[in-house]
């Protein structure tokens, strides 16, 4: 027997979603856009307890304009620091916003390996420090 009607086959498809399965996709819709979307570089920051111990990758790579965005694994909204040893390639605040911190790169890249390296610490309240690098490329 030949379907001449395809329309039919799609509803009766459709028509097998629950309405919690609907409920669901539409809710993940509507959700905001978390702040990971638009970062060209992620950074998970691993811990054990509250002491960081390390981050992933150690050393990021990012161009003029690239953002970078910080994150520590499995814990939602834990308050951090990004901040700058010497000096920083970029004006974008280092507190953590709900347990991201987001920042864009302002500096630009001269080709010296030496200016164009930037070491920063990660700071978790009452858990330590860790010192990480971010190179600025051309």
């Amino acid at each position: 027997m030949r379907n001449d009607r395809p329309e039919r086959n799609l509803v009766a498809r459709l028509g097998l979603l629950s309405g919690t399965a609907i409920m669901a996709l539409s809710l993940l819709t509507a959700m905001p856009a978390n702040a990971q979307d638009g970062c060209d570089v992620s950074v998970r920051i691993n811990t054990s307890g509250k002491r960081p111990v390390s981050v992933n990758p150690d050393e990021a790579r990012l161009k003029t304009g690239q953002t970078v965005c910080w994150k520590v694994v499995g814990k939602p909204s834990e308050t951090f620091l990004i901040s700058y040893k010497n000096r920083s390639p970029t004006t974008s605040s280092g507190k953590s916003d709900r347990g991201w911190v987001r920042q864009t790169i302002t500096a630009s890249a001269t080709g010296d390996p030496e200016q164009d390296t930037y070491y920063y610490n990660v700071t978790i309240p009452g858990g330590g420090t860790l010192d990480p690098k971010i190179i600025v490329d051309r």
